[in-house]
């Protein structure tokens, strides 16, 4: 009985296991939730407004899914937006090319201080990052102007490149101790980016963060590196972390996709001891004279 009892359990414990979504199934769950993130951001028009808007903005609403700043693009006010920001957990960015190329485009003066409304969708509304606990929120942007309330075809801003900093979804677990202290001392390591040159050639000297000595690149491997490594979404170049625990990500973007950063997990496999590596770098020292 207790046998029949077992088989049973394993039985149900198996029909209760979801079977994993085709891909095509995951297609048409993301166009789903697609068209749901068009709705939210035609909705949060209402924020904006429809008549000639020259008073200053400056809006912020936050769901479970979604979070929106509506923000007039005054450069006087440009520090006290970012810093409403970040203790809002928002994503920062400079648009100052984007914006130009916008100007430009539209025939709109300098003179004229663009509205910006930014909204940012939780990882769950992204079927391939749903269940990545470290997938930050998606940022999408729109630029208006003030005078026409037109909503502007951001797509020009891709021929520049926009510096964004990104929460880190997670940010209570980053070790930001030691990684200040390690971009005080270490050219070419990150302590959460697997990519970083020194952990790759045996050229980049690098220190231990507490006694300042000479590492080896297995050390660094093992000890250093952090076992999670952090990239920005596509299109965009990680730049590394900031003293606010954002991301720093370099993009080409127009607005319409979503900009954000992911954590995985890594870990380095240790390399063999051989010297080759060392005299690799006494011949571009060489050829570097």
């Amino acid at each position: 009985m207790e046998e029949e009892a077992n088989t049973t359990n394993n039985t149900n414990s198996s029909n209760n296991t979801k079977p994993e979504m085709s891909e095509a199934e995951k297609d048409e769950k993301q166009k789903v939730l697609d068209d749901m993130k068009d709705e939210i951001k035609s909705f949060t028009n209402i924020f904006i407004g429809n008549g000639n808007s020259t008073e200053k903005v400056d809006k912020v609403m936050k769901t479970d899914i979604f979070t929106i700043q509506i923000t007039t693009r005054d450069p006087n006010d440009t520090e006290k937006n970012d810093k409403k920001a970040v203790e809002e957990r928002i994503s920062v960015a400079n648009f100052t090319e984007c914006e130009n190329k916008l100007k430009e485009k539209y025939n709109i003066s300098q003179a004229v201080n663009l509205l910006l409304k930014k909204v940012e969708f939780d990882s769950k509304m992204d079927i391939r990052r749903a269940n990545n606990p470290d997938a930050s929120k998606g940022l999408t942007f729109d630029f208006i102007n003030p005078i026409t309330m037109e909503k502007l075809d951001a797509k020009i801003c891709s021929e520049v490149r926009t510096p964004m900093k990104i929460p880190f979804k997670r940010s209570e677990r980053l070790r930001m101790d030691i990684v200040q202290k390690s971009i005080l001392i270490n050219k070419g390591l990150d302590l959460y980016s697997n990519k970083a040159p020194a952990y790759h050639s045996r050229c980049v000297k690098s220190l231990q963060l507490d006694t300042g000595a000479d590492v080896s690149i297995n050390y660094k491997r093992s000890k250093m590196f952090q076992n999670t490594t952090i990239s920005c979404s596509e299109g965009c170049t990680y730049l590394g972390l900031d003293e606010n625990r954002y991301v720093k990500c370099d993009c080409k973007t127009n607005g319409e996709g979503e900009n954000s950063n992911t954590g995985e997990t890594y870990e380095f496999e240790p390399l063999s001891a051989m010297n080759y590596g060392i005299i690799k770098c006494y011949r571009e020292a060489y050829n570097d004279v």
